[in-house]
């Protein structure tokens, strides 16, 4: 948050799977329109297990869903790696992906091209998974513990900083494990999409409390980006905001690199 911020919504869940802090809301910074709930959340280990355990991913199970996987899998990770690569600027070839679930999509596409690539994630059981994919190496230690220094050409993160409390101590970690002319590509919602803005239309005419993001119901966002949050997020944690694109109503996309570790020409 960078300015004054406004309630645009309550939380009130009847049987939340985690505790929730005493009068939280959902608010919106008036300068760079981050989205997020306040007071923040601190989850440990148990909470995250108790979050993210084997049934987040169920409802991905239908027919439809199936094909939508298949698509994630075989279609997107080449089309989101040529948008990677057009800003690459380093010779290595090791990406990290975080919070990587139980499919790793992009390892699983870099693999193929002779990469050497590293899944983090924490959860045991998607972990468990991870380990069955050939040539990929996991990561189960949390990405503010990891160890090193420009070890890495490209960090991916798909729909994961929108579920962590802290964002800037985790892109000051990004910083430092990127290696020079690497690039940080992150996905996440698009909260001012066309879907949402109508969806709170509705619910004010139904007379409940419009909000846009959903910390204590299933995904568990804690916080919605914007192009602006995303620049002085950036700004804050010496990395360069590079890339922000609105492919479609739902997801953004950004790319960045870091300034700390400037290209040697």
């Amino acid at each position: 948050m960078c300015g004054e911020y406004s309630i645009i919504g309550n939380v009130k869940e009847e049987s939340p799977p985690v505790k929730i802090p005493q009068g939280s809301a959902i608010v919106k910074c008036g300068n760079c329109r981050l989205i997020f709930v306040n007071p923040m959340p601190y989850w440990d280990s148990a909470d995250y297990e108790n979050l993210y355990d084997a049934t987040y991913f169920s409802h991905l199970e239908s027919e439809g869903q199936r094909k939508w996987l298949n698509i994630r899998k075989n279609i997107i990770p080449e089309k989101r790696f040529q948008k990677i690569n057009q800003q690459l600027k380093s010779p290595l070839k090791k990406v990290l992906e975080i919070g990587a679930g139980e499919y790793a999509f992009m390892c699983r596409y870099l693999i193929s091209k002779g990469w050497d690539a590293t899944a983090q994630e924490p959860g045991r059981l998607f972990a468990e998974k991870l380990r069955e994919i050939d040539g990929l190496k996991v990561e189960t230690t949390d990405i503010l513990n990891l160890t090193g220094k420009g070890c890495y050409s490209v960090i991916f993160a798909d729909s994961v900083l929108e579920h962590v409390p802290n964002p800037i101590e985790y892109y000051n970690r990004f910083a430092d494990l990127l290696a020079p002319g690497g690039i940080l590509y992150t996905v996440s919602p698009n909260e001012y999409s066309m879907h949402n803005y109508l969806a709170n239309i509705f619910a004010k005419r139904k007379g409940s409390t419009p909000r846009y993001i959903a910390p204590y119901v299933q995904p568990y966002h804690l916080v919605g980006y914007t192009k602006k949050s995303l620049e002085i997020l950036a700004e804050t944690t010496e990395l360069t905001l590079l890339r922000y694109d609105k492919t479609d109503d739902y997801m953004s996309f950004h790319a960045m690199n870091s300034s700390r570790n400037p290209l040697i020409k």
